[in-house]
């Protein structure tokens, strides 16, 4: 090629990152047919025999099953078809326009540096690229890029390399079969973190005597109990003591630091603000709650407020735990459940009351459209959500963001959520007026107004007894509803929506 046709690919060479790559989004398709097996073929005696590649070049499977192609002397790793000679062709002619870019720049690589290509899809005529160091375990590329391509803000180089090593860390997993394996002294380093995170989560307690469930580790301590385990036994059974070498393991253990690189980057590992607990806001401070928006929670008793503490802490610099998220869910599935019983009991309530003629139909009437609309709201949420019992935290920070409002934040979430709790607790309140009506249309005023009073006294006693009980929640000041309480809803299982970010289990994001 000559210069002025290296110069014209070069303007077609386009950055890229490891996660950007189309390893998981192609759209070519196989076309299985039938063959004709020759005689004695697979065995031992009659090796199959393959597709001969250029010199330098050597085929690699990845534990996933993905194929891929490495060349030993420019160092080059493709998932491009190399057996097709097309194919192959544009691969060694980008490869002579890295060349040339790295001359004319004057960059000098690193000792242990390796070139990822990547032709476009559909028989484009670009290329994307990027290039990574495996002893300083960075991305990097041939020219500037903007984080704003790639990245989400950071706040300082520093914690911008975290990215770029997540990135190296999910290259190593892609292409794990050439490059002579992971260090020991890798492994170790990672055997500690995981050391680390499991003896972190097991002995530091929060002021509430339980086990921390706000850890920024990656993985919690039962997985890594688990990862350490296996990672020990394959080292102790390694007749290699310098180097992880086995392919399987090596995409094992790279997606196992890409995760912790990542907790790091989010976490603001190093820097000299940093979170050190999952429900420590650091960049995004709490939206205030607007006038009109206090009254609404009054007027639903104080259960949407229960809700967006939660939801806050789920939501903490909208960075979503997706172990957390689904306990949280699992635990509203619940509740709106047991909302839905006790709704379609006070509907029969009214509605016998409604038929019998008793106390001030209005009142049953009302009390039945509370219900009606408890009822709705549960039913509905409770099938529009139950998905999210399960799934990712990709999947949870996009509903999230959905309803992240600007002025509100999640205040219209936490509403949503307490539809079908505050419903009952109106329907509840209508069906107590309406036997006060009756009490006084049945019986004498007097005994009437002796026996309301009692019951009064009686609810007061139980919700100051309930409010002494329940306390407040964990992580605010804001007296937990007793509402629930009063209908024997308020067990740890109701409990656990305070509760939910001290869940005995925590996951990778």
């Amino acid at each position: 090629m000559d210069d002025t046709s290296i110069s014209k690919f070069s303007s077609l060479l386009r950055p890229t990152t490891a996660q950007w790559s189309q390893r998981y989004e192609r759209t070519c398709t196989a076309q299985p047919s039938h063959k004709l097996i020759p005689a004695a073929s697979f065995t031992s005696y009659e090796k199959q025999k393959s597709i001969a590649l250029p010199p330098n070049w050597s085929s690699h499977i990845q534990s996933e099953g993905q194929l891929y192609f490495y060349n030993r002397t420019t160092r080059i790793v493709t998932e491009a078809n190399l057996h097709d000679l097309s194919t192959l062709e544009c691969i060694c002619r980008w490869s002579l326009v890295l060349e040339h870019m790295v001359r004319a720049r004057k960059i000098h690589l690193p000792e242990q540096f390796e070139i990822f290509l990547e032709l476009e899809e559909g028989g484009g005529d670009g290329c994307n690229y990027y290039l990574v160091d495996h002893e300083a375990r960075t991305e990097f590329w041939l020219e500037d890029v903007n984080s704003e391509q790639f990245f989400a803000q950071t706040i300082s180089f520093e914690n911008l390399r975290w990215s770029l090593a997540e990135d190296y860390w999910h290259h190593v997993s892609y292409f794990p079969a050439h490059f002579g394996g992971i260090p020991m002294t890798t492994v170790r380093e990672l055997c500690g973190v995981l050391s680390h995170s499991y003896m972190g989560m097991q002995t530091k307690l929060s002021v509430h005597g339980l086990t921390s469930q706000v850890s920024t580790h990656a993985f919690n301590s039962a997985d890594s109990a688990r990862l350490l385990e296996v990672i020990r036994t394959y080292i102790s059974n390694s007749h290699d003591q310098e180097k992880i070498t086995d392919s399987n393991m090596i995409c094992g253990i790279a997606r196992i630091w890409s995760n912790i690189v990542f907790m790091r980057f989010l976490h603001l590992y190093g820097e000299p603000v940093c979170r050190l607990s999952r429900n420590q806001a650091i960049l995004h401070p709490p939206k205030r709650i607007p006038f009109a928006m206090k009254v609404i929670f009054s007027g639903f008793f104080g259960e949407p407020q229960t809700f967006l503490t939660s939801l806050d802490e789920l939501w903490t610099d909208k960075v979503v735990n997706a172990e957390a998220w689904i306990k949280f869910m699992a635990v509203c599935q619940r509740e709106w459940r047991d909302a839905t019983l006790w709704t379609i009991g006070l509907t029969i309530a009214h509605a016998i009351l409604v038929v019998s003629s008793i106390g001030m139909r209005s009142v049953s009437v009302a009390g039945m459209i509370a219900s009606a609309a408890g009822l709705v709201a549960s039913i509905s949420l409770t099938t529009s959500h139950r998905d999210f019992e399960s799934g990712n935290s990709d999947a949870f920070h996009d509903y999230l963001s959905r309803f992240d409002d600007v002025k509100f934040g999640l205040q219209p979430l936490a509403v949503l959520f307490s539809l079908p709790k505050a419903m009952l607790m109106w329907s509840c309140a209508l069906f107590a007026l309406q036997a006060c009506l009756a009490e006084f249309q049945l019986i004498d005023s007097l005994f009437a107004a002796c026996a309301v009073g009692a019951l009064i006294t009686y609810i007061c006693a139980m919700i100051y007894v309930l409010r002494r009980r329940s306390g407040t929640t964990l992580d605010s000041d804001i007296p937990t509803p007793i509402w629930r309480s009063m209908l024997g809803l308020s067990g740890k299982k109701n409990q656990d929506v305070e509760r939910v970010l001290l869940n005995e289990k925590y996951t990778t994001f």
